[in-house]
């Protein structure tokens, strides 16, 4: 067996017991024939069967089966009371009494009612006494008296239709419960409203070994009518609470069934000042006792630490932290046993600086499975707790006492919406930025443009002046003449190569009279003669009229020489007024050249500005408002949410405490991160005390990015020259992602909380005595959710006129709602709340223990419950006989 398993198979306390009080067996000569021959192996056989877990033994007038019942049924995890049915002239009573209690003992008191042996088991025979007696009686002799089938033929209300003897029988100080058949006159009798007699008297239900219509006993129907009782030691002492107190502990067939959804199963730790203790919760009240320095509160701070739901108050946080570091220790481990449902885990949490995650194991058909990722524990398995002295603290603080709402509301819609709205605005104001960035770039650079374009236009200027411009065309004329120069010269010193293609090739032999026509090839000669002789005479006449024609050329180009001298002498002297860098048109020109370039790309910018960046701006401007309704739109649905849930709480304290939501009063976040914004800024503690008051986040940014502090000044009603001097600061300091993040600062709602001190009076709980504060706040931490309370020594801070009707009556009314987990040395608490599980510890100078666990109704828990909460028995007594005046 591991340790969970261990610990889950610990004692539970007081748990539900489903119970048959009246059976009856072959002892009871009325019983079916076919059951006469039954043995006592048969009657506990059929009672399992029946899923029953107690029974008592109850034949008429006799005790006959009880000894072979109670041997029957060793082993078996049934339970036998051994008792009896007495037959009286005014009703049938039933005597129950402790197991183990012998048949001899039981008829023995038979005869002390006046019964004859021979007539033990007579169905006729009856006691000459009445009820009050036989009540009286059966008390003194430490059984139970429960008045039988009262409602039905042999009842006592059937029997004694009217009078004092009526009266006498109901109001019998020995009777202890009321047998009934129709529970329609249930309430009336347990709570003592319309009942016959002013007695609250408990009630319960029974087999009577009758069904099916038939008159006989049938032991088929063991069990066929039932009561659920809550014990936890199945002893007459167990009985007997449970019917001292059968609005916690009797439960009939067609009551609602509730179970709370999320409980802490149990606990053991591994090191510390509790290693190797295990402890296993009962579902509904635990209390842990024990004296100074036992461990109660570790217990208690384990389970918070353990769960990963610490104090919320800083000042509560440095104690746990300071105690647990002291009784846990460096990587020692606390274990949780949870269930959600039908679900179970294993919660596992090493304390450290820091301390760890939580590692959350399911815990499945004897299987694990480890839950990977990140758990918040807050959402997978909440609890509301109050650490020691920490109850104070919630009456104190407005922000803290929110839970008192937020805990019972599921804002998970809300709150994730919350959350992934924030992370869009700040990407939002991250592109915003980028883009204002990239808009003042560029207006910083186009801010140059008009300086550049009176530049181009001086240059214009001079390149465009007629002195100027005219005499540029003498540049044309000198590259002309000196083209036309270069081509002459050229010209000459190739003046024979232009009749080179007059030269022939055609050699003709000197020898000619070997040729049969030589005649003709003497002409051919004749002929290439002429030819070359045609060529000289136009080269020489070609050299002479070009050599003339080159001649004439020069002396244009010298003419021209002299006017360009004289034109360009009277260029430059205008030119040196107007080209004071003397740079020359050239320099000028691409001076031009490169201004205007840088005129296209600066005009490209502005067009880049006008048409890209700034409309992507004034989207992300628009995105960046939808965004914020979207958030405060999230904001109000908190706002509405909390309303109704004040408004529940109130009807379900019936307006004892009056919960009254104020929409984003609480400005206090506000005021600090506005103050951190504008430090350095010289603005005044009133000033920001003003603004914060008077504006929200999500206005006061957008009015302060677009510096309209004029419309901030009527708002707020701080001067304009004053707020902005934020936005110089802002400026001046690079905060601007500051205040983007300034406007999504939460302005929360304050939930007051007001105590009824007169018929319609109230008041708030701020002007509340210490002790009604604190009571005021476990009222309605307890009067609803579904998820485990932890409450440390309340009553040290807690009103005492107060415990019993507000938080004992919250307690009880919602048991099988809620688990409940105190350390108390409050009576009230314990026994008037009825904790199903009472822890007490000890302690030596190093180590704490468990002495023991269970209820009540278990002498040792008694005991403790006495020594620890009341100061002893003889303390206890005495006080008893102060209050009482009894001797």
């Amino acid at each position: 067996m591991g340790i969970s398993e261990e610990v889950l198979s610990l004692p539970l306390g007081a748990v539900w017991l489903k119970a048959d009080l009246h059976v009856h067996t072959p002892a009871s000569r009325d019983i079916a024939e076919k059951w006469k021959g039954s043995t006592a192996e048969d009657v506990i056989k059929i009672a399992i069967q029946k899923g029953l877990d107690m029974i008592a033994i109850t034949d008429h007038n006799t005790a006959e089966f009880c000894d072979a019942a109670t041997k029957a049924s060793a082993g078996t995890g049934l339970t036998v009371f051994p008792g009896i049915e007495i037959s009286t002239a005014q009703g049938h009573v039933l005597a129950v009494f402790d197991v183990g209690s012998t048949g001899k003992n039981l008829e023995d008191f038979l005869i002390t009612l006046g019964f004859k042996r021979e007539q033990f088991g007579v169905l006729d025979a009856a006691t000459g006494l009445g009820i009050v007696e036989v009540c009286d009686a059966i008390e003194k002799a430490g059984g139970i008296a429960i008045a039988a089938h009262i409602d039905a033929r042999g009842g006592f209300l059937e029997m004694i239709k009217v009078g004092d003897e009526r009266k006498k029988a109901y109001m019998a100080s020995g009777l202890r419960a009321l047998e009934i058949r129709n529970t329609a006159s249930r309430e009336a009798y347990q709570r003592g409203v319309n009942a016959p007699y002013p007695r609250k008297l408990a009630c319960i239900q029974s087999s009577d070994s009758i069904g099916g219509g038939l008159p006989q006993h049938d032991l088929n129907s063991i069990g066929s009518v039932f009561s659920m009782l809550k014990m936890d030691d199945r002893s007459l002492a167990g009985l007997k609470l449970a019917l001292i107190d059968p609005e916690m502990r009797i439960r009939l067939p067609g009551d609602p069934v509730s179970k709370p959804n999320k409980v802490i199963l149990g606990m053991w730790v591994t090191g510390g000042f509790l290693d190797g203790q295990k402890f296993r919760l009962n579902e509904n009240v635990n209390c842990f006792i024990g004296d100074t320095g036992a461990g109660k509160s570790v217990a208690l701070e384990l389970l918070r630490f353990g769960l990963n739901q610490g104090a919320a108050v800083e000042k509560i946080q440095k104690e746990v932290k300071s105690l647990l570091t002291e009784q846990l220790g460096n990587l020692n481990t606390v274990h949780i046993l949870i269930a959600k449902g039908d679900s179970r885990y294993l919660v596992e949490r090493s304390w450290g600086d820091p301390a760890s995650d939580p590692v959350v194991t399911r815990l499945q058909d004897g299987k694990t499975e480890s839950v990977e990722g990140s758990i918040d524990m807050h959402l997978f398995f909440p609890i509301k707790a109050f650490s020691q002295s920490e109850i104070i603290e919630f009456a104190r603080e407005a922000e803290v006492r929110l839970s008192l709402t937020d805990d019972l509301i599921d804002f998970t819609t809300q709150r994730e919406a919350i959350s992934e709205v924030k992370i869009k605005l700040r990407e939002n104001a991250a592109k915003i930025q980028t883009e204002e960035a990239k808009a003042s770039n560029i207006r910083g650079e186009v801010a140059e443009l008009p300086t550049l374009i009176e530049a181009v236009s001086n240059i214009d200027k001079v390149l465009t002046d007629p002195s100027i411009t005219n005499h540029q065309v003498w540049y044309e004329e000198k590259a002309l003449f000196g083209q036309a120069s270069d081509q002459f010269g050229s010209l000459l010193a190739q003046v024979g190569s232009p009749f080179s293609f007059l030269k022939l090739s055609v050699v003709v032999p000197e020898q000619l009279d070997k040729y049969p026509n030589k005649e003709l090839i003497e002409e051919i000669k004749t002929l290439s003669g002429l030819v070359e002789q045609l060529r000289e005479e136009l080269e020489k006449e070609a050299k002479e009229k070009l050599t003339g024609l080159a001649e004439k050329m020069l002396s244009l180009k010298d003419k021209w020489n002299e006017r360009f001298t004289q034109s360009e002498a009277e260029y430059k002297k205008l030119l040196a007024t107007i080209d004071t860098d003397g740079k020359g048109l050239e320099a000028l020109s691409e001076k031009r050249r490169v201004l205007q370039e840088r005129i296209g790309a600066l005009q490209a910018r502005k067009s880049e500005l006008e048409t890209s960046v700034q409309p992507s701006i004034n989207k992300l401007v628009e995105e960046r408002n939808t965004l914020l309704t979207n958030l405060q739109d999230q904001r109000k649905a908190i706002t509405e949410k909390r309303e109704q849930k004040a408004k529940e709480l109130s009807e379900k304290l019936d307006h004892k405490i009056r919960l009254k939501v104020h929409a984003r009063s609480n400005r206090s976040p506000f005021r600090t991160n506005l103050a951190k914004l504008g430090g350095g800024s010289g603005l005044r503690d009133a000033e920001y005390d003003t603004i914060a008051d008077k504006c929200h986040p999500v206005s006061f940014v957008r009015k302060l990015l677009t510096q309209d502090t004029k419309g901030l000044e009527t708002e707020s009603g701080v001067a304009a020259n004053r707020l902005l001097k934020i936005w110089e600061n802002v400026v001046d300091r690079k905060r601007l992602d500051q205040l983007y993040e300034l406007q999504l600062t939460d302005v929360d709602d304050v939930i007051e909380v007001m105590l009824r001190v007169g018929r319609e009076e109230y008041k708030p709980i701020e002007e509340l005595a210490h002790g009604q504060k604190c009571m005021v706040v476990l009222m309605v931490a307890l009067a609803e959710g579904d998820f485990p309370l932890i409450v440390d020594q309340p009553e040290d801070a807690l009103h005492a006129p107060g415990i019993e009707e507000g938080i004992v009556s919250t307690m009880r009314s919602r048991r099988g709602i809620r688990q409940c987990v105190f350390a108390t040395r409050n009576a009230n608490i314990i026994v008037s709340a009825d904790a199903e599980q009472i822890f007490a510890l000890k302690s030596d100078a190093h180590r704490g223990a468990l002495d023991s666990c269970g209820c009540l109704d278990r002498f040792k828990q008694k005991e403790l419950v006495i020594y620890h909460v009341e100061g002893g028995p003889e303390a206890f007594k005495r006080r008893q006989r102060i209050y009482f005046l009894t001797p």
